[in-house]
């Protein structure tokens, strides 16, 4: 556990800054203006490595919808060898045009919210969605139960005039 915990703070670091050094706005400062983000659609599959659970994962974003900064997520997690079988839904708040961070419940499985009554037990999750290149986008997550996940896919602007670089 100690050691996946280290590497996702290693990643989480690497990626934050390294939008310094290939991302070049006018403005010296890493968070942006809402004027500056655009709404955005991402749809993302990956994989949750922690081998009790083996399971894809795939994820709906909906991005700076709420004043121009706030959006919402659902993610569903299926075992492949397993019954394993989760969602989550959530928040996320965009810090600059290449990033958000992102947090959610366990809502309609055994370890949901609806299920259980006791705050540790039911599912969290927290996370950053990075855009490297282009349209691309890769989603960087942990959950103390679930551990690491990771997903990759693409995002959709919904604005013609959106920067696509």
């Amino acid at each position: 556990m100690k050691k996946s915990t280290f590497l996702f703070t290693i990643l989480l670091i690497a990626s934050l800054s390294s939008f310094g050094l290939t991302k070049n706005n006018s403005t010296n400062s890493f968070f942006v203006k809402s004027s500056d983000l655009h709404p955005n659609l991402d749809i993302t599959a990956g994989y949750v490595p922690k081998s009790t659970y083996d399971a894809i994962k795939v994820n709906f974003s909906a991005n700076n919808i709420i004043l121009k900064r706030l959006g919402l997520y659902t993610s569903l997690e299926k075992g492949l060898n397993s019954e394993y079988l989760a969602n989550t839904f959530g928040i996320n708040v965009s810090v600059h045009q290449y990033a958000y961070l992102w947090t959610g419940f366990g809502l309609l499985a055994d370890n949901g919210i609806l299920n259980t009554t006791v705050f540790t037990k039911f599912r969290k999750e927290f996370g950053i969605g990075i855009m490297p290149y282009k349209l691309t986008l890769l989603r960087i997550g942990w959950s103390v139960e679930v551990g690491p996940t990771i997903t990759a896919g693409i995002k959709i602007p919904l604005t013609k005039h959106q920067n696509k670089n």
